[in-house]
């Protein structure tokens, strides 16, 4: 599901839109910023216009031989952090698409039950 677009500018910075995460449309930011250890980051920032506040980062990946960012949102509203991805549109140079997945629900496991036809010591209870 898309859930934003971005247009990178001259100077490697992001500016777009994200939406349909439980708020109103917002503004982001992705100022381009290196790691410790020398990896190139997004640091993104909503409203960058008003009130400036800092919603997560996206990290340069590569997969069959493309550029992708793994982005990670968060805001208090959220029970967890929303990870989506930034993909590069392929009709549009310059332009991402933000895309985002629902994660997969796992099924509660059926609790164990213990056999009542056994016995302590193993053997069976044999009811006639």
């Amino acid at each position: 599901m898309k859930i934003g677009t971005f247009v990178q500018n001259h100077d490697g910075s992001l500016l777009g839109r994200v939406h349909g995460l439980g708020f109103v449309t917002v503004a982001v930011a992705g100022e381009p910023q290196s790691s410790r250890n020398g990896k190139d980051y997004y640091r993104l920032i909503a409203d960058p216009a008003k009130d400036v506040y800092e919603i997560g980062f996206a990290f340069a990946k590569q997969k069959d031989g493309q550029t992708y960012y793994s982005v990670s949102i968060d805001s208090p509203m959220f029970p967890q952090p929303v990870n989506a991805a930034l993909f590069q549109d392929k009709g549009n140079p310059g332009v991402f698409n933000l895309i985002w997945n629902r994660p997969e629900t796992q099924e509660p496991k059926p609790e164990k039950r213990s056999n009542p036809a056994r016995r302590q010591n193993g053997t069976q209870n044999l009811t006639l």
